[in-house]
């Protein structure tokens, strides 16, 4: 069988580059391993409980109508409603350090009067620093890479602050140690401190089901239970996939969002998982979820 474009993994950024392409009627298929679609944002039920794994909020939380927000031009790309997503707005976050806590939410001044609260010293450089997060393009492909700790340090002295502003920030979005890019730190920090977080009542699967829906109504075929063995070559160039019962389709793009070490693995760049250029790329755990079922509303608690 051959396909404009196969796509590795039936996670959100598989699934949406799959309606892309599907509205632009190019033959596609999304090929998933797990019984269940979500990827990384999956869920389960357990004891007549609904859990969510992966992340726990959406970011870059918008009100309808708002305009050029991440969320608003990313519905529009997907002929996605705002109302179908039924979203609601967090109470607050806290960023939870040894002997002390910063509470944020999706007003902004939260966080600022949480900083001058907790660090008053640093009260004028959080607000130079947030300056510098709007004034800078995040999406200039051509600006110059630049280390957001340096950044940061040079507004904020105090480490344990500049620490609990990184902590959420790269829970989100970084794939290094200690630091991150400045334009992707900038990012984040819109994403999280700016717009703030948001769910559906119903969790990360009602996403989901509206992102499947909308494939499959635009044409898109997905199928479940198909992992892919390897990625087909033709010099250094994809050109199809072999599934683990063996069975071969061929397509003009592949594309994979399994990960870096999984897609390297299966296309032959990588060697198998344990060898050590493959560990040298897995990284270490970095953070861990709990999820606590309660028999009273959290804010009884406090």
């Amino acid at each position: 069988m051959h396909y404009d474009a196969i796509i590795i993994g039936a996670g959100m950024s598989g699934l949406g580059a799959g309606i892309r392409l599907a509205m632009y009627d190019k033959k596609v298929v999304v090929l998933e391993r797990h019984y269940v679609w979500g990827g990384l944002n999956s869920f389960y039920q357990f004891k007549g409980h609904q859990f969510d794994v992966g992340l726990h909020a959406m970011t870059n939380y918008a009100p309808k109508g708002a305009r050029g927000l991440p969320l608003t031009r990313l519905l529009k790309q997907l002929r996605i409603r705002w109302d179908e997503l039924d979203l609601h707005q967090q109470g607050h976050s806290a960023i939870s350090w040894p002997g002390e806590k910063l509470k944020f939410s999706n007003d902004f001044e939260l966080l600022r009067s949480e900083v001058a609260r907790a660090f008053p010293q640093q009260a004028d450089g959080f607000d130079k620093l947030t300056q510098a997060v709007r004034d800078y393009n995040e999406l200039d492909l051509d600006a110059p890479t630049l280390n957001a700790r340096e950044i940061v340090e040079s507004h904020i002295s105090d480490p344990v602050l500049a620490d609990m502003l990184f902590c959420p920030l790269m829970y989100y979005g970084s794939a290094r140690e200690n630091d991150m890019d400045w334009d992707q730190f900038v990012v984040m920090f819109k994403s999280i401190f700016f717009e703030g977080f948001a769910r559906p009542q119903a969790g990360v699967r009602h996403i989901l089901k509206l992102l499947i829906d909308r494939y499959r109504k635009a044409g898109g075929e997905l199928r479940m239970k198909a992992g892919v063995s390897r990625i087909i070559t033709d010099g250094n160039r994809a050109s199809g996939v072999e599934l683990d019962n063996g069975e071969v389709l061929t397509a003009d793009t592949v594309l994979s969002s399994a990960g870096l070490v999984e897609t390297g693995r299966i296309a032959g760049i990588l060697p198998a998982s344990g060898a050590d250029e493959t560990s040298a790329l897995q990284g270490k755990l970095s953070f861990t979820e709990t999820i606590n079922v309660l028999d009273k509303p959290a804010r009884e608690l406090g």
